[in-house]
């Protein structure tokens, strides 16, 4: 930590770092690919979609099969389309027609994950930073005035009371008359803050598809609740599948590959007839 940057800064970056990684891994976990050419990653082709919001599938006559990052070329048709990218790499960068290639979009805008991403983890901080000064003052809820020859002494009598030492020891000649200590009364509402997280962790969940308890108490939630909530988180990992999906089957066409993509499963929760949320695997929401 450079000796200019406070500790409060460092801690604003150290968490706003933990929390984007976090929500970035969850995104670039969204979907599976099976079927790519042989040294062809899906995970560089996730990161290119959150990064920039579209790449371009080719293939170059003395590399072979590529997927790299798209940029807008000359040409554009009747429509505004684009009909010719650039496709760029390390120490690469080759331009290709949508007749010899094929592009990828993130989302039918062509918009990057990784705005969204920004936002959100800027929120969270602000509510995980929050969260912790609240909980500080708690300990120290004081503002202590002091004669200038007693301020080290009581510095360092602070030192141990935020170290938590039991007991907190001083010179019997410590002139505690000097000492005036106003209370600042900061209220209590990390519980308030951790609910708010809750909800803002919950709607970018939501965002990126991922299935989450977005509501309290969601073990009483009735059937038409939570089906409400499902088609929601569901609609919005299928506009970024559909995409990925038409992508895919003009690959296929053009280069006669099998290449799939489908949004990864995880283990769900059902409904059952009671109205009542229960633990369930994806077989057993399926009836099986």
């Amino acid at each position: 930590m450079s000796k200019k940057k406070t500790m409060a800064a460092f801690l604003n970056d150290l968490t706003y770092m933990t929390i984007y990684y976090r929500l970035q891994n969850l995104a670039l976990n969204m979907f599976e690919w099976e079927g790519l050419p042989e040294g062809m990653e899906a995970e560089y082709i996730e990161e290119t979609l959150f990064t920039h919001g579209r790449a371009l599938f080719f293939k170059d006559k003395n590399l072979g099969f590529l997927c790299l990052k798209a940029m807008p070329s000359e040409g554009i048709n009747v429509y505004g389309r684009h009909t010719k990218y650039r496709g760029t790499g390390y120490n690469y960068s080759v331009e290709y027609s949508l007749e010899e290639s094929v592009l990828i979009k993130n989302n039918m805008l062509q918009t990057t994950t990784e705005d969204y991403i920004t936002l959100y983890a800027l929120k969270l901080t602000e509510i995980e930073r929050s969260l912790d000064v609240n909980v500080k003052a708690q300990k120290t809820p004081y503002i202590i005035v002091c004669d200038d020859k007693d301020l080290l002494t009581f510095k360092n009598i602070y030192k141990q009371v935020d170290g938590n030492e039991p007991a907190v020891f001083a010179d019997k000649n410590l002139n505690l008359n000097s000492l005036d200590v106003l209370k600042t009364d900061a209220p209590f509402i990390a519980d308030q803050l951790a609910d708010y997280r809750h909800d803002v962790l919950n709607e970018v969940l939501s965002l990126l598809g991922i299935d989450n308890a977005n509501t309290d108490k969601r073990e009483r939630l009735v059937t038409d609740e939570v089906s409400a909530n499902n088609e929601y988180i569901e609609n919005n990992a299928e506009y970024m599948l559909k995409t990925r999906e038409r992508a895919v089957k003009e690959i296929n066409k053009m280069f006669g590959l099998n290449v799939t993509v489908k949004v990864k499963q995880k283990e769900q929760e059902e409904v059952e007839e009671d109205g009542e949320l229960h633990p369930g695997s994806e077989g057993d929401s399926k009836g099986e």
